[in-house]
C-alpha cells in the first residue's frame, strides 16, 4: 500500500517558525483530520501537501516521490475562482486541466447541493456559501490521488454540511484525504487519524 511521508517538515515566515519537526506517516484510504487553534499552521500544512509551497526543512512524499501538484485536488474559502464566469462556464474550464472522475456527470453532484438550476448563473451573483458548494463540488468530481479540504464547512448551512458529510465518504479508497478543521464535530467524523499542530 502507498504511503504518504511527512518527514521532519518545518515551515517559518518572517523569520518564526510556524511549525517544525513534524513527522508522521499517513496510509491510503485513511481520512485525516489537521488539528489546531488559529494561526498554528493548518493551512500552511494543507499548502504543503499539496505542493503548492514548500517546507524550509524536510519533505513529504508519497511512494518515495515528491507530490505533483497535478495528482491534487485543494479546496479552501480562500482560493478565487473566475467570478464573471457561469457555474456551467467554470466547470469546463476546470475540467480542461483536471480530470473528471471517469462515467461522473457535473450535473448530478451539483443537483445534490442544489446547484443544478444555477449553472447558467454568473458567479458573482453567488452567496458565499454557494461558492463553497461549487468549490466542494469541483473537488468531489476531480479523479484525484490527494484531496485537501481547508475548514470545508466555512459559510455552510446545515443541509449543505450534511451534503458534504454524506459526499466525502464517497471518495475513492485508493485516495489519501485531509481535512483542516476548527470544527472537529462538524466537519472530521470520516477522520480516523490527526495530526495536531500546537
Amino acid at each position: 500500500m502507498d504511503t504518504l511521508m511527512v518527514d521532519n517538515i518545518g515551515k517559518k515566515y518572517s523569520g518564526r517558525w510556524i511549525f517544525r519537526n513534524l513527522s508522521c506517516r499517513v496510509e491510503k484510504g485513511v481520512h485525516t483530520a489537521i488539528l489546531g487553534k488559529n494561526g498554528a499552521g493548518k493551512s500552511t500544512l494543507l499548502k504543503i501537501i499539496s505542493g503548492y509551497i514548500t517546507p524550509n526543512e524536510g519533505s513529504i512524499m508519497v511512494a518515495g516521490k515528491l507530490i505533483d501538484p497535478a495528482i491534487v485536488a485543494f479546496n479552501a474559502p480562500y482560493i478565487d475562482f473566475p467570478e464573471e464566469m457561469t457555474l456551467r462556464e467554470l466547470t469546463d474550464f476546470y475540467f480542461s486541466f483536471k480530470k473528471l472522475i471517469p462515467a461522473t456527470r457535473p450535473e448530478t453532484v451539483f443537483d445534490e447541493c442544489g446547484l443544478l438550476f444555477s449553472m447558467s448563473h454568473r458567479l458573482n451573483s453567488f452567496s458565499s456559501g454557494m461558492k463553497q458548494k461549487v468549490k466542494l463540488s469541483l473537488s468531489f468530481l476531480t479523479s484525484a490521488e490527494i484531496y485537501l479540504f481547508d475548514e470545508p464547512s466555512s459559510h455552510l448551512d446545515d443541509q449543505s454540511v450534511k451534503w458534504f458529510r454524506s459526499r466525502i465518504s464517497t471518495i475513492s479508497k485508493e485516495a489519501f484525504v485531509f481535512i483542516g478543521s476548527n470544527s472537529e464535530i462538524t466537519e472530521t467524523t470520516s477522520c480516523s487519524f490527526s495530526i495536531k499542530l500546537s
